[in-house]
């Protein structure tokens, strides 16, 4: 419709926001999942509602996001 590549558009976002928009997205998924745990939601409960198919791949991108597991998270950040 505007006349430009999927390439030059992935490219164009990278070198404005210094990441790919999937990571973009992981980033703010992770965000949410983030209020979620910290109000007591289960893990699984919070993966599904945050846009991931299972438990594990929830478990490593929050982990490459936040730097420890989301049960380790949810332990340090109860109310």
């Amino acid at each position: 419709a505007c006349y430009l590549s999927k390439y030059y558009l992935l490219r164009s976002f990278k070198t404005a926001y210094k990441k790919t928009p999937y990571q973009a997205l992981t980033e703010r998924r992770i965000e949410v999942a983030t209020d979620l745990l910290a109000n007591g939601y289960e893990i699984y409960e919070v993966a599904l509602k945050c846009g991931f198919n299972d438990r594990r791949s929830f478990s490593r991108a929050f982990k490459n996001v936040k730097g420890q597991t989301p049960s380790t998270y949810q332990v340090s950040n109860q109310h």
